[in-house]
């Protein structure tokens, strides 16, 4: 299934007429440039026709693929008439390979050659550090290829190399983690998935998953408990602080999802990277269900004190009242 929400340009599916005129209407400059660089009535309009899709894509297309409007506009501001015989021979002839250079050159764009490749590459692994959806990964590749001034290759090799990125990413942020556990603290999360004699025949990892007691002070205890539970667990949780947060967030999306005999099947380094990041997610909600518990107590208590310190001042000042009237005080209360 391709990525849908991509920055990556298309023929819009209906344009009106100033769309037309803004996108689609070449300059003086730009008729200058295509009656010197061809001078045949046949191939005019498929050269302004394919400078003109280029400058709006970022990409060639051949004749076939655009759009019917766009082409009568065209055939009428330059006076030719539409022939699709004639734009399919210019789309197999020599002549346009000729003015593929020509266009790059006067729009001053490179192909997209092994430097941009190398380029695209690099700056996909970058963005999947922080990016995890395709579409967003494909969409940086697309603005730094724009920027440096290359020719946007097929929305396929996009995706390909978009994923390709995340998945060299991942893994290397997954043998981040395994390296720094180590032997002990890799045993120490395996025993995570073994059942061993809980009679109940379900695994530590069964547990650790489960949703926690409602935040209410009668299930306060079992909220403690589970906090000392998944504190105890959390010990290795610090070679995660180096892990970006929405790569931590997506491995425990992910391992929320699985049970122990998926998690098991999972290759090592993303196991323990997973396990880690639904421990974290799962402390962190369970301290914040005690935080609400101790505000909500506070506020009650604070409630509380402020209604029997409203009591003791109206007591007072009532016996202060009828203290001074029985002495017959001067002074006022």
């Amino acid at each position: 299934m391709q990525p849908s929400d991509t920055a990556y340009p298309r023929f819009k599916t209906r344009m009106t007429q100033a769309e037309l005129e803004q996108f689609y209407t070449p300059t003086d400059e730009e008729l200058v440039f295509c009656a010197n660089v061809t001078r045949l009535p046949t191939t005019l309009l498929g050269f302004v026709v394919l400078l003109k899709t280029f400058q709006r894509l970022g990409y060639f297309v051949a004749s076939n693929e655009v759009p019917e409007g766009i082409i009568k506009h065209i055939a009428t501001v330059i006076n030719r008439r539409v022939d699709r015989e004639v734009l399919h021979n210019y789309d197999q002839s020599k002549v346009r390979d000729n003015h593929l250079a020509a266009v790059r050159q006067f729009l001053d764009v490179k192909p997209f050659d092994t430097q941009g490749k190398a380029l695209l590459r690099t700056t996909l692994g970058e963005a999947a550090l922080t990016k995890e959806d395709v579409a967003d990964i494909v969409n940086v590749g697309i603005e730094i290829l724009i920027r440096h001034r290359y020719e946007l290759p097929a929305f396929d090799t996009l995706v390909r190399e978009a994923r390709a990125g995340r998945a060299a990413t991942n893994q290397a942020l997954y043998e981040q983690v395994q390296n720094a556990l180590g032997k002990t603290g890799a045993d120490f999360l395996d025993a995570l998935f073994v059942v061993g004699d809980d009679p109940r025949r379900v695994s530590p990892w069964h547990d650790l998953k489960q949703d926690p007691a409602k935040p209410t002070v009668h299930g306060m205890r079992d909220l403690l408990a589970r906090f000392d539970q998944l504190t105890a667990l959390s010990g290795y949780n610090t070679f995660l602080n180096t892990i970006p947060v929405v790569k931590v967030s997506q491995w425990a999306l992910e391992g929320n999802a699985l049970d122990a005999a998926s998690m098991a099947d999972l290759t090592p380094s993303k196991r323990y990277a997973v396990t880690l990041a639904v421990i974290r997610q799962r402390l962190a909600i369970v301290t914040d269900d005690l935080c609400e518990i101790f505000c909500k107590q506070m506020g009650r208590v604070s409630r509380i004190a402020g209604e029997l310190c409203r009591n003791i001042c109206w007591i007072t000042k009532v016996r202060l009242t009828r203290f001074c009237g029985a002495t017959h005080c001067s002074t006022p209360c």
